[in-house]
């Protein structure tokens, strides 16, 4: 996966410009983001932020199954192009892609 830090001096539609495969992904903890610092917020509000500076496809690592149904619901129907991985075997419903891990 990659990781970008945006800084001051750099303008979000120019990271957008660059390369319109990045696809930046939300790592979910006990049900909330995963943010630098050790610190951590709400998933939508992670993901109306990343929606507003221009990435309209994102991707939610969700490794413990620990987001709620209702905030899948809301992200399914406000932002259909998130890809959520999940881990498990068990599907979202609402979304165009979904990730899962190939196991053998």
């Amino acid at each position: 996966m990659h990781s970008t830090r945006m800084r001051n001096w750099c303008s979000p539609l120019t990271i957008c410009d660059v390369s319109d495969s990045v696809v930046p992904t939300i790592f979910v903890h006990k049900g909330r983001a995963v943010l630098p610092g050790g610190r951590t917020g709400d998933v939508r509000d992670v993901l109306e932020k990343l929606v507003r500076i221009g990435f309209y496809r994102n991707c939610i690592l969700d490794m413990d199954d620990s987001l709620d149904q209702y905030s899948w619901t809301v992200i399914s129907e406000d932002y259909p192009s998130t890809i959520p991985f999940l881990d498990g075997g068990y599907s979202k419903e609402g979304f165009e892609n979904i990730i899962t891990p190939y196991l053998l």
